[in-house]
């Protein structure tokens, strides 16, 4: 008896305070949100697209974009526009955009019971968090969320004066500015996406039908919307960009990229989308046998059928869509309003059987989001230390005079779907890449490069930062002579094509002879302090072992005819710290601090010497 008293007392409470409880839970999640961004640093296309100082560059570079890459000329100049700003300021802005995501989600499941539901608002959030595929990508990366969530909110703040005209009888044809309104609306919102403002398209379509056979009605605001929509589309889908990012695809036939493109929609759907859309079926069945109001299952089947539709229409894009991921957001957040709409009605329906189904789904679901989020949240804040880690080392290598930092993977890789870099490309070793690129750009320095997290462990973080900046063989040879080191040498192939005639005089200063070194050869040699420990050179194989300062050394090279006998070894405590490429393998030791400070091989590369780690 007395726990039933609490329980009643519970219940009225928050009946009397549902307004007060609401703001609370969307305060909750703004924090929750706010320190998920903070969390999420720049990453892979930011570095790209960051360099604009004014909104007059930002439409300058956006032009350029629109002419020779893609034609997302809107969601792009947010996110170039955030990207001359503090990130502080996108941390703090992009949390609203999700609840305002979240709102109109929950608007466009509201009937016309107006009542103030806590739980459908907390369902609809759970869905997102549980079945939002690439969750970081599309909501927490600054230029994944500028894409995704800021353009599938514009997207649904066009479509909500729709529904609201047909469900509560609102935005009457009385203001005749909402014309003009909708139609720059629509253009802006068919300027988004290209799947997901063709989903609108659709959308805007329906609800014209919706409304003629419902309420015998037709405004001339919905028809301006459902025009600047189309013609935002169209600008955007025929972009000289669009055209010229397609040409440089792979060139398969028609037919064949269709079939790969379908198999390819329907596997992710299967694997990400699957859930949510038994969810949705099992709703969708107890409101077609329970619900009087029928308008709403129209609603949530048109939405069904436009997110089947947005994600289909992928199948078209003449750039495949790998592994799925972000192109499925706006689709999947058709779907989420889809099974928020039969959520609330089976909610509102006072029958045993229809409240005790969502009770259920939504308990089983609670279970679900106290095992994923802690998970999500330790997941985040361990990538978001290994890339705090990686900026502070560059940055540190910097004040050192290292503009030419090698820094490390991200290790180990995000194990769930909701750090934003979960299946980005990162860094990698070739400092051209088009990541390595903009990022070096990013910090001012001249290049970039990363390695596995095991060497930059052993060798470069705590490395010798005016050996680690030269990737010249003259440079660095200079430098080997200004200091008493002990530096291996092992390598293979075309050698002495690598020296210039200064730079074998460079090398003799060391303690070693340069005319050992041939073409289609192997070579080892070692110099302790100036002296030379070791120095050989054959068309066969090398090796070479010693003991110094605690650490076992080997050094191999071979030559040979077959590819399995070319190698280059230079093994320190059984750790190999030779790059094993055709080349000069160069590891520097200090042997008054027992470590590696610096670890380089010396190629050529498009006819061209180079160095490398």
């Amino acid at each position: 008896m007395f726990y039933k008293e609490r329980i009643e007392k519970i219940s009225d409470y928050i009946r009397s305070n549902k307004k007060l409880l609401f703001f609370i839970v969307i305060g909750c999640i703004y924090v929750f949100m706010f320190i998920l961004n903070y969390l999420t640093p720049h990453l892979a296309d930011d570095f790209v697209y960051s360099g604009s100082k004014n909104i007059l560059e930002v439409f300058k570079n956006e032009y350029y974009q629109y002419m020779h890459w893609g034609g997302r000329s809107v969601v792009h100049s947010i996110a170039r526009t955030f990207l001359m700003l503090p990130k502080i300021w996108f941390n703090l802005i992009n949390p609203l955009v999700y609840i305002l995501l979240t709102l109109l989600i929950y608007i466009f499941s509201t009937s016309k019971e107006k009542e103030l539901s806590i739980t459908r608002y907390i369902f609809i959030n759970i869905l997102i968090w549980l079945f939002m595929p690439r969750y970081g990508q599309t909501i927490l990366w600054l230029v994944g969320a500028s894409n995704y969530l800021w353009g599938t909110t514009i997207i649904l703040s066009f479509l909500v004066p729709y529904y609201c005209f047909i469900v509560f009888d609102k935005f009457n044809n009385k203001n005749k500015l909402m014309p003009v309104f909708m139609l720059i609306l629509g253009v802006i919102a068919g300027w988004c996406n290209e799947n997901t403002s063709g989903g609108s398209v659709l959308l805007v379509i329906a609800f014209l039908l919706i409304s003629y056979i419902y309420k015998k009605q037709i405004t001339l605001w919905m028809i301006t919307g459902l025009f600047g929509n189309i013609i935002g589309l169209a600008v955007m889908i025929f972009s000289p960009g669009n055209n010229s990012r397609a040409n440089q695809v792979e060139d398969l036939p028609f037919l064949s990229k269709i079939a790969t493109n379908l198999i390819a929609v329907s596997e992710n759907i299967k694997n990400d989308s699957m859930p949510l859309i038994i969810i949705f079926l099992i709703l969708f069945i107890i409101t077609l046998f329970t619900n009087k109001d029928k308008l709403m299952n129209v609603f949530s089947a048109v939405f069904t059928l436009a997110s089947l539709a947005t994600l289909y229409v992928l199948v078209l894009s003449p750039v495949g869509i790998g592994q799925g991921g972000r192109s499925f957001f706006g689709g999947t957040i058709f779907l989420i309003i889809a099974c928020s709409q039969c959520f609330s009605i089976n909610l509102l329906e006072k029958k045993r059987g229809t409240t005790l189904v969502p009770i259920i789904l939504l308990s089983i679901l609670f279970f679900q989001i106290i095992i994923s989020v802690p998970l999500g949240f330790i997941d985040i804040y361990r990538n978001s230390f290994l890339l705090k880690e990686r900026n502070n080392y560059v940055i540190s290598q910097k004040e050192q005079s290292n503009i030419n930092p090698t820094v490390s993977l991200i290790d180990p890789q995000p194990r769930t779907k909701y750090p934003a870099s979960a299946g980005l490309e990162d860094l990698n070793n070739n400092d051209s890449n088009w990541i390595n690129k903009p990022y070096a750009k990013r910090f001012n320095i001249e290049t970039v490069r990363s390695v596995s997290r095991n060497d930059w462990d052993r060798i470069y973080k705590n490395g010798n930062p005016e050996l680690m900046n030269i990737l010249s063989l003259e440079q660095y040879l200079s430098k080997l002579n200004e200091k008493e080191y002990f530096v291996v040498f092992s390598g293979y192939g075309n050698l002495e094509s690598l020296f210039s005639e200064n730079e074998k005089v460079l090398y003799d200063k060391l303690g070693l002879e340069s005319n050992l070194l041939k073409d289609d050869s192997s070579y080892i040699g070692v110099i302790d302090n100036g002296n030379k420990i070791v120095e050989q050179a054959s068309n066969e194989f090398l090796e070479f072992t010693l003991d110094v300062s605690e650490q076992k050394i080997t050094i191999d090279a071979s030559m040979g005819f077959y590819d399995n006998q070319n190698f280059s070894k230079i093994i320190f405590n059984d750790y190999d710290y030779s790059k094993n490429r055709p080349g000069l393998n160069i590891v520097v030791f200090d042997k008054n601090e027992g470590k590696i400070i610096d670890r380089i091989i010396f190629e050529t590369v498009n006819d061209e010497v180079v160095g490398n780690r």
